[in-house]
């Protein structure tokens, strides 16, 4: 039972590693796209060196996965994706949030009211994102 050449901690620790590496080239792809190579380098610099969220990238912890779902959910409402594709997009990642934690209840209210503000996601949409996610 010592858990081999890596420990017992050795494959959570490895997918929250995978979690963070993925955060971090999220994080700058978005700022490369939307502001320019410098600013996707520095803003996935300053992610990366970020002690709290450095320290938990190494850990097992429920934040790491929280923060990409809440993440990529946001870019996906940026996106602008609409109709039944859309909100069932967007059911699907407050789902994983909701999965991941229960803070994930929270996603939901700002998307649907972008969505709504924006006219990417119509009322009658509102049933299927609740439907997928639920």
């Amino acid at each position: 039972m010592d858990g081999g050449r890596h420990g017992v901690l050795g494959p959570p620790r490895a997918a929250s590693v995978i979690l963070f590496a993925a955060l971090v080239w999220l994080t700058a792809l978005t700022g490369r796209r939307l502001f320019g190579a410098m600013a996707g380098l520095c803003a996935g610099a300053a992610l990366a060196l970020m002690p709290g969220v450095l320290a938990h990238g190494r850990l097992a912890a429920l934040d790491l996965p929280m923060a990409l779902v809440w993440t990529l959910a946001a870019l996906v409402s940026l996106q602008g994706l609409r109709g039944w594709k859309g909100a069932s997009l967007l059911g699907l990642l407050w789902g994983l949030g909701l999965l991941t934690k229960v803070n994930g209840i929270f996603l939901i209210g700002p998307l649907v009211l972008r969505g709504l503000w924006t006219r990417d996601l119509r009322w009658r949409e509102l049933p299927l994102v609740a439907a997928v996610g639920l």
